[in-house]
């Protein structure tokens, strides 16, 4: 039975190494049982033709997941656990409508009782985190997990905290992350204009899957 978990939506257009590195942080940080990666179908902040078919976005989340699972849990788990240090969740995905994370912590209330709930999110989500929907209900039912890199403003970002904490009594805590921020709008761009991708940003079987199926080619995904 589940204790804690780790949970890190978004679009995954396409996942990619930056998306692992939060999670890792996540569970090396707080120690989830787990982290769910959970793409979303629709959002209310992005336009519906910026995103690949949800199945294939799943498709490639899969693969990651594979390579990393594989990579990391060695050190994070016993190996002859059944447990994997990440899975994909189609919760939000399953919905039918706009996707907001009220709604998701609702359902994964029900589905994990008891259990605390991490979300997981970058410094610059941290930012506005009070205008999300339903803010009031949001920052009472979970824990948020906030990625700080070493370049991140650390005085804006503590003083947000605080108002957070102050106005919503949020649980809110950070975890150092390495590494640069990626952007997916730049891999996609990049496999358009049919520039090779640095390593570090991609795994190589997500990379593999995006040439050969000739993802992200077409202007529709700038």
């Amino acid at each position: 039975m589940y204790k804690k978990i780790g949970v890190l939506g978004g679009t995954f257009n396409p996942i990619h190494l930056g998306h692992i590195e939060l999670a890792r942080a996540a569970y090396e940080t707080y120690k989830p049982d787990t982290v769910l990666l959970m793409p979303t179908a629709r959002t209310y902040y992005k336009k519906e033709d910026d995103l690949l078919d949800v199945s294939v976005r799943a498709e490639m989340i899969d693969l990651c997941i594979k390579d990393y699972n594989r990579d990391l849990c060695g050190g994070m788990f016993d190996k002859n656990s059944s447990r994997d240090f990440m899975q994909i969740s189609m919760l939000d995905a399953e919905r039918k409508g706009i996707t907001y994370t009220a709604d998701t912590i609702r359902e994964l209330k029900l589905l994990y009782a008891g259990a605390e709930i991490y979300f997981i999110i970058g410094s610059d989500s941290l930012m506005y985190l009070e205008k999300w929907r339903n803010a009031d209900y949001i920052l009472s039912n979970a824990i948020f997990l906030v990625g700080q890199r070493e370049n991140d403003d650390i005085r804006t970002i503590s003083d947000h905290i605080r108002m957070l904490k102050k106005e919503f009594n949020a649980d809110i805590r950070l975890m150092p992350i390495t590494g640069f921020p990626i952007s997916s709008t730049k891999i996609r761009n990049d496999i358009c204009d049919k520039k090779s991708i640095s390593p570090g940003i991609l795994s190589k079987s997500v990379y593999e899957f995006i040439l050969d199926n000739n993802l992200y080619v077409s202007q529709d995904h700038r």
